[in-house]
């Protein structure tokens, strides 16, 4: 796990104009607006990212143009850039802001098994077979022969749970 995924970041973009890098495959190829001069929040896996991208397209637009000398191909080797250098100017429009509350994933195994006692904890909230089972009645034909006696109006069509609120 990356130490990083749960901070929370700021990326300025401080340039005098307006960046949209796409993210590329792993952040599913969205491409993010950031108007010259504003921020965006995000993660700071995300953020580094545009953030070095940003840091290249500011380079290209300050790299000299070139005169007709230096169309002889013998200029394009000169890099506009250093792989540092780049990551410095990065660093430059990133501010930290907070770091997020670290939830533990949870693998298939235990979201199944959540959910199973959630499911269970609202049978045993349900006070229908509990109080049922208080008051002696197992099923709905001990029931149905509780209200008989009592001389109770009733729909033998309702269930067990509807049929008991009738006897209280």
């Amino acid at each position: 796990m990356n130490p990083d995924e749960y901070k929370v970041v700021r990326l300025t973009n401080r340039t005098g104009f307006d960046f949209t890098p796409e993210m590329g495959a792993k952040y599913g190829g969205v491409p993010y607006l950031i108007p010259a001069g504003k921020s965006l929040l995000m993660p700071k896996p995300a953020a580094k990212l545009l953030a070095k991208h940003l840091a290249r397209q500011m380079y290209l637009k300050k790299a000299p143009l070139r005169d007709a000398s230096e169309l002889d191909g013998k200029g394009s080797d000169r890099a506009l850039w250093t792989e540092e250098d780049c990551l410095a100017l990065a660093d430059t429009v990133l501010s930290e802001e907070y770091e997020e509350e670290k939830v533990n994933p949870q693998t298939p195994a235990e979201i199944i098994h959540a959910k199973i006692q959630e499911l269970n904890k609202m049978i045993e909230d349900s006070p229908s077979e509990n109080s049922a089972a208080a008051e002696g009645y197992m099923d709905k034909a001990q029931v149905i022969a509780e209200l008989q006696k009592r001389e109770i109006a009733f729909d033998a069509r309702l269930t067990k749970n509807a049929l008991e609120k009738l006897l209280k």
